[in-house]
């Protein structure tokens, strides 16, 4: 089976910009499955493989390319422990589905090539169907798959199937999902993602405090904490006074801020970081103006880079949500005395560099002329 995804102005001037993700029988060239996403992500090739498994049944190989989804292509700076696998790699390995890479364009030419079809096809059908929003899109895609595979499915040349049957033990949405090791707390509770779950007590065992245990993030946004292979049964403990000022109040978040966050990023932050931004513009106050007059003959004041204005953001908005130094460090990748530093700092840090520090400091001698 072959797997890819096509960016396409699929609405035309109609509405955004989205990606087609496309599972096509390499056997046939059946379209076991496509789904509209707003961008190519993991979670979407889970949504895209679970429709096909439980249609089809699990393929021998999957064919891709070497996409950040599928192969891990390099460790950030902030990872110290290599990683091997991503979560969907890790999830295919447990289905027992071989992962074949190409290592061109070429290579992929028949789903570049069914793309290319449905480029012209399903734009179309879309424009005649007057769909504006990527939901009536996808329900157009329901529709319009069973037609197409039933005029241009070719017979295999051999009538034997190549899907394998899910095991009825294995639970399909415990393995196409996000899975994240975790330390339970002493209070019994572990954190996720400004989320706090308390772990409920059993006979068996009253306290998991210490154990790690695996946080599985369904496709759906469902949380499920598993030690062991056995599901703990949680609930989620209420969010902190910070968290529901900054969601409820008039710290809560704004489409400006979504824009803002959109725009950053294309400056190399993580999406981790990304996260932290939603609803910080409107809580950090602005920068008030210098009190003693600024001199007419220095250079114009540098300004911060984009990543240092986002690792700012994100830093004072996890403060506001009552996060620590140390847990703020682990997340964002980045040392405590550099998130001090940063929530000491009235405004985003600049670096000033010699030539500047040389003037400013030559504006303080007696001539107040720059040598």
């Amino acid at each position: 089976m072959r797997i890819d995804g096509s960016h396409h102005a699929w609405l035309e001037e109609r509405g955004p910009r989205f990606v087609l993700l496309l599972a096509m029988d390499d056997a046939t060239g059946t379209v076991a499955n496509a789904v509209f996403q707003t961008g190519e992500d993991t979670r979407g090739y889970f949504l895209l493989m679970e429709g096909v498994i439980r249609r089809y049944g699990l393929p021998m190989a999957l064919y891709c390319d070497r996409h950040g989804v599928f192969k891990f292509a390099g460790r950030p700076r902030h990872i110290q422990q290599p990683v091997e696998a991503t979560h969907f790699s890790r999830a295919v390995q447990e289905l027992g589905i071989e992962q074949v890479f190409a290592r061109s364009p070429q290579a992929k030419g028949r789903v570049e090539r069914m793309a290319g079809t449905f480029q012209d096809r399903l734009v179309s059908e879309l424009r005649l169907a007057g769909a504006t929003t990527i939901d009536q899109a996808n329900a157009l895609l329901q529709e319009f798959l069973p037609r197409f595979n039933r005029q241009f499915r070719v017979p295999a040349q051999q009538a034997q199937a190549a899907y394998r049957s899910l095991d009825s033990s294995i639970f399909l949405e415990r393995v196409l999902c996000f899975k994240h090791t975790r330390q339970v707390a002493r209070g019994n509770t572990v954190k996720f993602q400004w989320r706090t779950l308390r772990l409920l007590p059993s006979q068996e065992r009253p306290s998991y405090a210490g154990a790690r245990v695996e946080v599985l993030e369904q496709s759906n946004g469902q949380l499920m904490v598993r030690y062991g292979g056995e599901v703990i049964p949680h609930q989620e403990a209420p969010p902190r006074p910070g968290a529901l000022r900054a969601s409820n109040g008039a710290l809560a978040p704004t489409s400006e801020m979504a824009q803002v966050v959109r725009n950053l990023a294309r400056h190399g932050l993580s999406r981790l970081q990304l996260q932290r931004l939603a609803a910080l513009e409107a809580a950090v106050p602005q920068r008030q103006e210098e009190a003693e007059p600024r001199r007419t003959d220095t250079p114009p004041p540098r300004e911060a880079t984009p990543r240092k204005q986002a690792l700012w953001k994100a830093i004072h908005h996890a403060r506001l949500q009552g996060v620590y130094l140390r847990g703020i460090a682990r997340d964002l990748g980045i040392s405590r005395n550099t998130v001090r530093k940063y929530i000491d700092s009235p405004a985003p840090p600049v670096n000033r560099t010699a030539r500047r520090a040389a003037y400013l400091a030559a504006q303080d001698n007696t001539d107040g002329h720059f040598p």
